[in-house]
């Protein structure tokens, strides 16, 4: 008999067998109700722990992208300090290469001539007043001609001093323009 039959009998008895009823509605059904529970129940838990992960997932998601951000900024700050700091040292290599040019041409010109003076001067032994008094004209000429191109470099130098700023080497602390 089935417990649908069973049940219409106890309403339709007078007196009904209620605990016969109820231990096979118990028997039959208690177990799916059990099942259907820790179903429920470890569905509710797995999804209160999901929502935290994920809850924790968003907050470090949060502050990656804020980390990200910052670092895209301090980027951005080195790149544009950077390319300061490149155009700088190309200008400074400029201003080596036309004092390179001015050194190599005005200063060791005139201190050539001023040696090969020197050497003529001492090598021929001149009798003669005359030659004498011609070849210290000339020297004094070419260190005439000297002392003015070492003016005019440090001129220049000073010049460039005053519209650029002054570094100082790191390990002698000794000033150069650069």
């Amino acid at each position: 008999m089935l417990v649908y039959d069973k049940m219409l009998l106890l309403v339709a008895s007078e007196k009904p067998e209620i605990d016969f009823v109820l231990d096979e509605y118990i028997s039959y059904k208690a177990p799916l109700v059990l099942m259907w529970i820790l179903i429920l129940l470890s569905l509710g838990y797995y999804m209160a722990t999901s929502k935290h992960a994920l809850n924790k997932i968003n907050s470090l998601n949060a502050k990656l992208l804020m980390s990200n951000r910052q670092v895209n900024e301090l980027n951005a700050v080195l790149r544009s300090n950077l390319a300061e700091k490149t155009q700088k040292l190309y200008t400074r290599n400029n201003k080596l290469l036309i004092y390179a040019d001015v050194i190599s041409h005005e200063i060791k010109a005139p201190l050539a001539r001023i040696m090969g003076l020197q050497y003529l001067v001492k090598n021929n032994g001149y009798k003669n007043k005359e030659e004498l008094d011609d070849m210290l004209f000339r020297l004094s000429n070419e260190i005439s001609e000297l002392c003015a191109a070492l003016s005019k470099a440090e001129r220049e130098i000073e010049l460039e001093e005053q519209n650029s700023e002054t570094l100082t080497t790191p390990l002698t602390g000794s000033k150069y323009v650069a």
